[in-house]
């Protein structure tokens, strides 16, 4: 097993503890409605306040950004859409885990530090700015379960 397949197993173990205690890794649940609300739960509880995050990339929630990234769109009109979108770009402060949304997940209200403005955006399309905080494991956990073993159901 290569350095990646170790990192990946223990990734899963940790991500069975949380929604199948006692199952095998093998057995870890696709993703439902069910096994989100164990997850939102599970995130109340453990995530630290004022968690640092900021965007993954322009893609998802931030796919606004895209044309700007490979530079079909001009930087005013890019300035224009920043001051209302959140940019992947952007350093946010967790407010709250604020709800469930079939087809994105746990959704997150944040507040863009530059300015306060407030947005609600899917926690899969966030990482932990702070790789050594306390929320950066819990975070990553749940983006990789929520990618890897997102099936048909949305």
């Amino acid at each position: 097993m290569n350095e990646f397949e170790v990192e990946f197993e223990e990734d899963e173990k940790r991500i069975a503890d949380i929604l199948a205690p006692g199952q095998k890794i093998e057995d870890l649940p696709d993703v439902s409605i069910e096994m989100l609300e164990t997850y939102y739960q599970y995130l109340a509880r453990n995530l630290p306040c004022g968690l640092l995050l900021t965007g993954q990339d322009a893609v998802g929630y931030f796919d606004w950004e895209e044309i700007f990234d490979f530079g079909y769109g001009s930087k005013n009109e890019y300035k224009r859409l920043k001051k209302y979108k959140a940019s992947c770009y952007d350093k946010f402060k967790l407010i709250e885990l604020k709800n469930i949304e079939p087809s994105h997940g746990i959704v997150v209200t944040v507040s863009r530090i530059s300015d306060n403005k407030k947005f609600n955006i899917p926690l899969a399309d966030l990482e932990v700015w702070d790789q050594d905080s306390n929320g950066y494991v819990l975070v990553d956990d749940y983006v990789i379960w929520f990618v890897n073993y997102n099936g048909e159901w949305v």
